[in-house]
């Protein structure tokens, strides 16, 4: 891109198919919603006038999904007021201009008649009128249910299940609300 004067007006995505439980869990293969299962790679390098040098480079911590692409892709080419309204994702540029700014409150996962929630702390698996609870803040996977010690923040999550989550702010100068420290870095 930069042999060919392209870097400046290029966005790039790198997107990956989404893991594989190889004996995680004592299971071989794909088909669950457990984090091994349903994490994907993505890295997406936009314009410098989107993406300011400051942040180049810098990963987000953000809780974000597959279908934020195209209304991401979308906001970068400028078409984001023409997003059709069946594109329920919600734009990944405020987290590009600043890898510091919130992601999602939470994905929602499904495999069959399996639904999961995901948040930056925790992961909710409803499966027959049953809720597992996973604390991830000490450790990437799910590794014990805390449910019964954690019926609030089980039931919290249990309520979202099965529906969209929205950034808040879906602009970054909606999100940053005029606050000099989040400016957009020259």
């Amino acid at each position: 891109l930069d042999a060919l004067n392209l870097a400046g007006d290029t966005i790039v995505i790198l997107w990956g198919d989404h893991g594989w439980c190889i004996d995680d869990y004592a299971r071989i293969g794909k088909h669950s919603v457990l984090e091994r299962a349903v994490e994907s790679p993505l890295i997406i390098r936009a314009p410098s006038a989107t993406n300011p040098a400051a942040y180049a480079g810098i990963a987000t911590q953000g809780v974000v999904e597959s279908i934020d692409i195209y209304p991401t892709i979308a906001e970068l080419c400028g078409l984001g007021d023409q997003t059709p309204s069946t594109a329920v994702g919600s734009s990944l540029v405020p987290m590009l201009r600043n890898p510091f700014a919130p992601g999602k409150e939470y994905a929602c996962s499904r495999w069959g008649s399996i639904t999961a929630v995901r948040t930056r702390s925790h992961r909710l698996i409803s499966s027959g009128g049953i809720n597992d609870l996973y604390d991830l803040t000490g450790h990437r996977y799910e590794l014990v249910d805390i449910a019964s010690s954690e019926p609030a923040i089980a039931d919290a999550l249990a309520a979202r299940l099965g529906v969209q989550s929205k950034r808040g702010g879906t602009t970054y100068a909606a999100w940053a609300g005029g606050d000099p420290r989040l400016a957009v870095p020259p």
